[in-house]
């Protein structure tokens, strides 16, 4: 493989780690945020409806804190909400299976994806005495939907980025190295000839004619002092050569890049 081919079939493989590299922080760091977001949301629920209910002064009477609950539970927020007794016998239970829309089934299996919903709970106080005790679920609907509009979002802008700046350092690539392949391209200068078996010139004693096989040959063409450049020692840039006469009348060479003789000076 050429030198070139082989730099950028290597950057575009780096190229392509690092777009999804890129792209996993990005959903890895979303996801966490929106886990922490259902477990803040749970429990401060949770802790809000506990001390709407010991505020109310009517912490046995179930019909008010069904009431209480239901308007909770109906904003659709939530999986489960569960009052029950500090003997965990139920008083209130709200439950709700909801499919979430938008997302595909195969995104939330993921397991860099799933979510849990982690099941927070607060205390109902009676005066002094423990009364009741809420469970509260959040319902992860919201969060993959929002977690699935940005992994999207994200795909697309970091892959368009990452094609047009592939593309531009690709570009750029092709022309740093041209000169490189076409010096390579004149080192390695073989050629492949076809030849058919043919009758040679006689050897040995008796004049037994010598047949040299056929095949395929490579042959080597020689590679023209035009192609390569010279690299100045004063500058060390590639340059051709020009000429100059000293007082003294001797003709020497000199670099076109920097003007400075690049022959020993006497």
């Amino acid at each position: 493989m050429k030198l070139s081919r082989l730099l950028i079939a290597l950057i575009s493989f780096l190229w392509v780690l690092v777009f999804i590299g890129t792209l996993l922080i990005v959903i890895q760091s979303t996801r966490d945020f929106l886990q922490k977001t259902l477990e803040s949301h749970a429990q401060d629920t949770a802790t809000f409806l506990g001390l709407a209910i010991t505020h109310s002064g009517r912490v046995k009477d179930v019909e008010t804190i069904e009431r209480m609950t239901a308007a909770v539970f109906d904003r659709g927020y939530y999986t489960e909400i569960l009052v029950k007794s500090m003997k965990g016998a139920p008083l209130v239970s709200k439950r709700v299976e909801q499919a979430v829309q938008g997302v595909p089934d195969w995104f939330m299996t993921l397991p860099l994806i799933a979510l849990t919903t982690p099941r927070m709970n607060a205390i109902v106080m009676d005066g002094w005495i423990q009364a009741a005790q809420i469970e509260v679920v959040s319902h992860p609907g919201h969060a993959y939907s929002e977690l699935y509009r940005i992994s999207v979002r994200s795909t697309w802008v970091l892959l368009v980025v990452a094609v047009l700046s592939l593309v531009t350092v690709l570009i750029v690539l092709r022309f740093a190295l041209k000169p490189l392949d076409d010096m390579e391209q004149q080192a390695i200068n073989i050629s492949k000839r076809h030849t058919k078996p043919r009758q040679g010139s006689t050897s040995g004693i008796g004049g037994v004619p010598r047949i040299e096989p056929g095949g395929i040959l490579d042959v080597n063409h020689p590679l023209p002092l035009s192609k390569v450049m010279i690299v100045c020692s004063n500058c060390g840039k590639p340059t051709r050569i020009g000429h100059r006469t000293l007082e003294n009348g001797r003709r020497v060479r000199v670099c076109k890049q920097c003007g400075e003789q690049m022959e020993a000076k006497s």
